[in-house]
């Protein structure tokens, strides 16, 4: 949230686990996963109108 580039984050967490790369993939995935509930969760929370895009969001 107070920040956008996450994933390289997240990534480079991930990498210093010293991970090799296939295995890499699936924890990054998840946890990125996580993480982008987690802010729907909290961006319904602050009042975003989730409704007002639901045909973008569907496309």
């Amino acid at each position: 949230m107070f920040f956008g580039g996450t994933g390289p984050c997240v990534g480079a967490y991930l990498r210093s686990l010293k991970l090799d790369r296939l295995t890499l993939v699936a924890p990054h995935a998840t946890l990125m996963t996580f993480q982008h509930l987690l802010k729907t969760v909290a961006f319904g929370l602050l009042g975003f109108a989730f409704s007002t895009w639901a045909s973008l969001f569907a496309c």
